[in-house]
Order: C-alpha cells, then sequence, then structure tokens
C-alpha cells in the first residue's frame, strides 16, 4: 500500500467516525464525540489529516443531519469550526506532548480542548448572529 492510499484510508475512517459519533451528543448532553475524533485524527495523523477529516466529517452530518440540512451560510461555518479543530489537533502531531503524561502536558491539552470548542462556536455564533440580527444581541 503506498504512502497516498493510507493517508486516504485514514482520512476515510475518521470522517466515517465524525459521522457516525456526532448524533451521540443527543443522547450524552454537552459532550461532542465529533470533536474528539477530529482532534484526534489531526494530533494522531497530521494538520492535514485533521483539516480533511473535520471538513469532510463536519460536512458529512450537517448534509445528512437526520433532523434535516442546516442553510447554506450555516453548514459553511461548521465546516470551516470544525476545521479549525482539526488544525488545532493537528499542531500536536509529532509533539512531545503527546510522549508524557505530566500536568503541564495536560493542562495544554485541556487548553487545546477549550480553544478548538470555542473556535468553532465563534465561527458558528458570528454567521448565525449576523443572520439573525441584531448582531449583537444575537451574538451575545
Amino acid at each position: 500500500m503506498t504512502g497516498s492510499v493510507r493517508f486516504a484510508a485514514r482520512v476515510a475512517l475518521f470522517s466515517a467516525l465524525a459521522y457516525i459519533l456526532a448524533p451521540a451528543s443527543v443522547y450524552l448532553p454537552n459532550v461532542s464525540l465529533i470533536f474528539i475524533v477530529v482532534f484526534s485524527a489531526g494530533a494522531l495523523h497530521g494538520m492535514k489529516a485533521g483539516l480533511l477529516v473535520g471538513g469532510i466529517g463536519e460536512f458529512l452530518w450537517t448534509v445528512f443531519n437526520p433532523y434535516g440540512m442546516a442553510s447554506l451560510p450555516i453548514t459553511v461555518s461548521q465546516v470551516l469550526g470544525m476545521i479549525l479543530v482539526g488544525v488545532l489537533g493537528g499542531t500536536l502531531h509529532r509533539s512531545a506532548i503527546l510522549d508524557h503524561t505530566s500536568r503541564l502536558g495536560y493542562l495544554a491539552l485541556g487548553l487545546l480542548g477549550l480553544l478548538s470548542g470555542l473556535s468553532f462556536q465563534l465561527v458558528v455564533n458570528i454567521v448565525t448572529a449576523f443572520l439573525f440580527q441584531p448582531f449583537w444581541a444575537s451574538l451575545a
């Protein structure tokens, strides 16, 4: 198997996992497993894989959502937000933080997790506030 075929298989597997695990947030309040899958794809296989898994996985979940597809601007913002999560996970690829279990490593992982959630929500909420005026009241 060549490297590009392996890479495509990894991206496809993680994208399918993201799509399958996304509805689990209905059963686990305040837990979104798609974030874990996309962030892990970036951390394990690099920034390019995280970017692709975030884009493909969120696109599949948003377009083929059993509750119906979101409007086009919200769909684009969700995909872009999840791409950011994959890129943030990709910053850990080949990092010493993943090799050591220390308080500093746990703190760094926690901060990156918080940053990924905030970046996703910020992108989506800005677009939502722009669509459903007034902007500042909706964003707040």
